[in-house]
């Protein structure tokens, strides 16, 4: 009997801790880990790990350490034609009513993952293998081909691959290397929502000191430099920025900031809308402040509600991940 035949009825345990997952991103989680009981061979399966990397935090949807290497899987739910280059910042879903809207290249975001683990651990990035997996909703159309340090296929064709990707590969680690992994990576996947956002506040008050710094010393070395204030146009933009509140100019020079307002750009002319539409400034600013690494987190902005955070959450906490 098949794993998808099994999900759709005829094994009732599966379908009864469904009604544990509130959300599509959650359940295709459990689904790459449900379907990683099949492979052989001494493993550990962790999810949702919370890594510390270069003053945040990078989430790990799954991950199987195996005698055979680290696998790290990012998961992709997401339903209509995919379009996105290896170098692209951006890949593309398009979906039959022709609306289209972006993501946060999948490949680049799980190599940053594969780099916070490879610090965390002190192992070497070599032996991490990068899944990326998406819905059997969609269809890949246009996406860079599977390598040997990274794969991207649909949920449905992962077992197959996995299955002759393992039997490929020389075993690496022994039963204690594993057991060792696990234990060092089992108390991230239990980060409490409090510390999480006691991480991002110490994360946003550094950022938003050295950006102070910055400016200050920018505007002073400006005001130096001219001569005629009055007629001089150079001058005059620098008065608009020296009479805005330090905090509004130290968030607004942020590559945080710069990313969102491009991303809200894009997304507005995809969808034929206002960019404010998506969000407004005093949302993002506070999404700079508070930097939300969970959908959860940024609900708790005001204006971000359940329909807003399904179409843009991911795109935005990918956006903030790999700006700070």
């Amino acid at each position: 009997m098949g794993f998808f035949q099994r999900l759709m009825g005829e094994e009732p345990s599966l379908l009864q801790q469904w009604l544990h997952y509130n959300d599509k991103g959650s359940f295709a989680e459990y689904l790459i880990k449900y379907a990683l009981g099949s492979i052989s061979g001494y493993q550990k399966v962790l999810c949702n790990i919370y890594v510390p990397y270069k003053d945040k935090t990078s989430e790990i949807d799954v991950l199987l350490i195996h005698e055979k290497g680290i696998f790290v899987f990012e998961s992709k739910n997401y339903s209509g034609w995919i379009f996105g280059g290896l170098e692209k910042t951006q890949w593309t879903q398009c979906l039959p009513n022709k609306q289209k809207s972006r993501f946060y290249n999948p490949i680049m975001q799980n190599k940053t993952h594969i780099k916070a683990l490879s610090q965390f651990l002190n192992v070497d990035e070599t032996m991490f293998i990068s899944y990326v997996i998406f819905s059997q909703r969609c269809e890949l159309k246009d996406v860079p081909k599977s390598s040997e340090k990274c794969v991207v296929l649909k949920r449905t064709d992962m077992l197959k691959q996995l299955k002759k990707d393992i039997k490929e590969r020389d075993i690496v680690y022994s039963t204690q290397e594993i057991d060792k992994i696990y234990n060092e990576l089992l108390p991230l996947t239990k980060v409490t929502e409090e510390q999480k956002k006691k991480h991002i506040e110490n994360i946003n008050n550094k950022n938003i000191t050295q950006t102070k710094e910055h400016i200050n010393s920018v505007a002073i070395e400006e005001k130096n430099s001219i001569k005629d204030f009055s007629t001089n146009s150079i001058a005059s933009k620098l008065e608009g920025v020296i009479n805005k509140p330090i905090n509004t100019i130290a968030i607004e020079q942020t590559k945080l900031y710069k990313e969102l307002k491009q991303y809200r750009i894009e997304k507005s002319k995809e969808e034929g809308i206002k960019p404010y539409f998506l969000y407004s400034n005093i949302q993002l600013e506070e999404i700079v402040n508070k930097k939300p690494s969970t959908v959860v987190e940024l609900k708790a902005i005001k204006g971000f509600g359940d329909v807003k955070c399904e179409k843009y959450g991911k795109d935005i906490i990918g956006i903030v991940r790999e700006n700070t």
